[in-house]
């Protein structure tokens, strides 16, 4: 890797840091399960700006939803996982051609300043060749779809709208309502994570993590993560912010890549009109650079 995309690679790992949100290495014990992460595109640019000085994100104009940050093994009770499990296996782009575009929108590097690749050169470096130790998620190819899978059945934007939870640049939420909508929808507890707005003094919501079994049976975050207390993650009770804009984004006049997955045939962006309606305002409302 040349000098200057390791330098924006290193400051990609670093912003995806925040919050200490990834397992920590473990990797003298096998890993029992799975943290999959979502965040929220807006959440995600803003923090970046904030860390970094002058950046700039970059956002397709059809990424309206939550999107992949990553699926993690961990060991359950721990909070560990295994990490760097083979650096002699790196991430191959022409072994996900295929998936690339609905990688491109559900699980997108939004970070003008890095490569195309950086999000899935990590994620794949630091995780997913410790997930492929499980045959389901033995290679790139099947653990790249896997998130892609989950990013579509578990839509974040459709549960959270249907329980009244919509982007908004004046309502705040609760914790215990994002709490609830997730724990409704999904009958799982999940760890919701906020960042801290320096410039406006707000809280955000930044992530939301499900869990799985090995086995890649859905299973409580507390269970796994062993969170105690009635909302697992680092938001404030009250006072949370889910915005639906961010200044400073680059939206290529091109939309990511068509998919031509069935799933994304048969289903729509969401399912609720009310989904729908934010669905195509949040399109409209990325401010370009």
């Amino acid at each position: 890797m040349e000098e200057r995309e390791s330098a924006a690679f290193i400051r990609f790992v670093s912003t995806n840091e925040i919050e200490n949100e990834e397992p920590a290495s473990n990797p003298t014990k096998e890993w029992d399960s799975l943290i999959f992460s979502q965040q929220w595109p807006i959440t995600s640019c803003i923090a970046h700006k904030e860390s970094h000085h002058g950046a700039a994100c970059r956002i397709y104009k059809n990424v309206t939803t939550w999107t992949v940050h990553g699926l993690w093994p961990s060991i359950s009770g721990s909070r560990n996982g295994p990490q760097f499990c083979n650096k002699s296996w790196p991430f191959i782009e022409s072994r996900v051609a295929d998936i690339e575009p609905q990688l491109l929108k559900y699980w997108t590097n939004i970070f003008k300043d890095t490569g195309k690749l950086s999000l899935w050169q990590h994620e794949w470096s630091k995780h997913g060749t410790c997930a492929a130790s499980e045959p389901q998620l033995g290679n790139e190819h099947k653990y790249f779809s896997k998130g892609l899978q989950w990013v579509r059945k578990y839509d974040l934007l459709d549960v959270l709208s249907s329980h009244g939870i919509t982007p908004s640049t004046e309502t705040t939420y609760t914790s215990e309502a994002l709490f609830s909508a997730i724990t409704s929808s999904f009958g799982t507890d999940p760890i919701i994570n906020c960042v801290y707005d320096k410039e406006t003094k707000t809280q955000l919501v930044s992530q939301i993590k499900l869990c799985f079994h090995r086995n890649l049976t859905l299973v409580s975050c507390n269970e796994v993560l062993g969170y105690r207390g009635p909302h697992r993650g680092n938001c404030p009770p009250t006072g949370v912010y889910y915005l639906p804009t961010v200044s400073n984004v680059t939206s290529p006049t091109t939309q990511a890549p068509p998919t031509h997955a069935p799933q994304d045939r048969d289903k729509q962006p969401c399912s609720t009109p009310l989904c729908q309606a934010i669905y195509a305002a949040y399109a409209l409302s990325i401010v370009p650079l």
